[in-house]
């Protein structure tokens, strides 16, 4: 689970982004961590929550907010998406898995070695991506943002899925290689 440079260009734009206070963040999906400590790491005074399905994912990323000293900062829980998330959140992110397992042969060697669970969400790619959309409005603060990393060719799709569920202020952002990568969108 190497985070990739567009997940550290997520955080970026989180960061960079930020303007009213923020006290409970959520990362869902977390793998090694990259999101959770990031934001830890720049909003000291965040509540930050990473959910993984993964015991494996959720151990690495405790190992990294262990070397990073944010443990006391980090909470960690097993989840499928926001199943086992209590609370109301200001901010959920999410960089989940979103290759279509279609799309398997077209993948390098150095993706391949990551955990099939870190990677595939189903035939069309964007089922989890889809699904979370549909859960996080009951877990987000009224004005709350769900920010979203997303594979090739999503967009338009999970775009019309964020509007046909009534989220607000929704934009997209490109990735250093020009591809519409991240998605942002207000609840409430």
């Amino acid at each position: 689970m190497v985070p990739r440079p567009e997940t550290e260009e997520l955080v970026e734009f989180l960061k960079s982004d930020i303007r009213y206070p923020i006290s409970d963040i959520v990362d869902v999906g977390t793998g090694s961590g990259v999101i959770a400590l990031g934001l830890a790491a720049k909003l000291p005074e965040a509540r930050v929550l990473a959910v993984d399905v993964s015991d494996d994912a959720l151990a690495l990323a405790q190992e990294n907010a262990a070397r990073l000293d944010l443990s006391g900062q980090v909470r960690f829980l097993k989840s499928r998406l926001l199943e086992n998330v209590d609370g109301i959140f200001d901010l959920i992110v999410a960089n989940l898995p979103y290759i279509s397992t279609q799309d398997r042969h077209t993948l390098s060697r150095e993706v391949l070695s990551d955990p099939e669970v870190a990677l595939f969400a189903g035939t069309r790619g964007d089922e989890l991506v889809r699904e979370l959309v549909s859960q996080a409005p009951s877990r987000l603060r009224p004005g709350g943002m769900l920010a979203l990393e997303i594979g090739l060719g999503q967009s338009e799709a999970i775009l019309s899925a964020l509007a046909e569920k009534n989220y607000r202020d929704i934009c997209s952002k490109n990735d250093y290689n020009g591809v519409t990568r991240f998605l942002f969108a207000r609840y409430g």
